[in-house]
């Protein structure tokens, strides 16, 4: 009999400490942190960016395109770092979604965009990849993907509040 007891009471215990982790995972969603403001180049480490700004020109007919510059920055470890995302995309279209540099309609220029490590600026990208969310009130949400015709991948993302100026 006592070892019926034992066994119940070793799956009472085992199933009410299950229940509770589970609960506590779902209660507690993930927190956004400096983590979701980096850059990484070649060395694979994560730099801090702590700056960002969205400048555009909205077009005024379908003979125009809307262009934004997307420039985001931060000083990590006495070294500055920036990239710059030159965007275009169609009249009367929103600026949210994805862009490439291989899009004719979407596009993140190769040519313009660069990235600035210190003193070396590196432009005319092999390819990119680009995308951002409007959060609201001037937060975005931005996630690249650049590669150098050299071989280097540059990738960050930067969730938070931006400085806006539209024309």
């Amino acid at each position: 009999m006592k070892k019926i007891l034992y066994l119940l009471l070793g799956f009472t215990l085992l199933s009410t400490s299950t229940a509770c982790r589970n609960e506590e995972e779902t209660e507690n969603p993930a927190l956004f942190t400096n983590a979701d403001k980096y850059i990484k180049d070649s060395d694979g480490e994560r730099y801090q960016l702590t700056s960002a700004s969205l400048t555009g020109t909205k077009a005024k007919n379908t003979t125009e395109v809307n262009q934004y510059v997307i420039n985001l920055s931060g000083t990590d470890k006495g070294v500055m770092r920036s990239v710059e995302l030159h965007i275009e995309f169609p009249f009367n279209d929103k600026l949210v979604g994805g862009y490439s540099t291989t899009s004719t309609i979407r596009n993140l220029s190769n040519s313009k965009s660069k990235f600035i490590r210190n003193t070396t600026t590196i432009t005319d990208f092999d390819m990119g990849t680009f995308s951002i969310e409007d959060l609201d009130a001037h937060n975005y949400k931005v996630i690249f993907s650049l590669k150098t015709q050299g071989g280097e991948i540059i990738t960050g993302t930067y969730h938070g509040q931006f400085t806006v100026n539209e024309n």
